[in-house]
């Protein structure tokens, strides 16, 4: 009975999720069906003709656009992110996705006001430190434009700059492949 008992206790302890989680939790039913592959359902969920437009919030078009990607519908996309980051230029989780699309088709001409906006941007102290996203789209805009040093510094600066949480969300945010707008197929 001892050894059951030990037995039952070893598979909570080793079954139990870590303290830390790698990717916040799911917001809402479309990030839900993002995450678990059913991305027409997404698609139903935030394209839809009667959700809010691109200049009140971007999260449902940022949704929408990764389910359009998921779908092979790039054109779809490319044409929501770049009504959003019309709307919204400042808005820098619009400019990643943008950038990370742009960059995924090849298309350098319009990534590059994009990476210049974002080192602007960096430059003048308009990203906010304790938001994660912004720090990711910036560290997008310096990767994609190959200048490492400049990365290296990024790095520096943010990681004495940020919180914690900040910084774990940033380091691990490469783990979140299936939320974040990345050309490479989703498996």
């Amino acid at each position: 009975m001892g050894r059951l008992v030990a037995l039952i206790a070893a598979v909570i302890v080793v079954g139990k999720a870590p303290s830390f989680a790698y990717a916040a939790p799911p917001k809402g039913d479309a990030e839900q069906a993002l995450r678990a592959g059913r991305y027409e359902q997404a698609r139903r969920m935030t394209c839809a003709p009667g959700r809010p437009r691109a200049g009140a919030d971007s999260t449902a078009p940022l949704l929408c656009a990764k389910a359009e990607l998921a779908l092979g519908r790039t054109a779809d996309a490319r044409k929501r992110l770049e009504a959003a980051a019309e709307a919204r230029p400042d808005d820098l989780p619009v400019r990643d996705a943008l950038m990370r699309l742009y960059d995924g088709v090849g298309d350098r001409a319009a990534l590059a006001p994009l990476i210049d906006a974002s080192y602007s941007d960096w430059n003048g102290g308009k990203v906010a430190r304790n938001r994660p996203a912004d720090l990711i789209a910036i560290a997008t805009a310096v990767r994609l434009d190959g200048n490492w040093k400049d990365f290296a510094s990024f790095i520096r600066d943010c990681t004495s700059g940020c919180s914690d949480q900040s910084y774990q969300t940033f380091a691990l945010s490469r783990l979140r492949a299936p939320l974040m707008i990345d050309m490479e197929p989703i498996s």
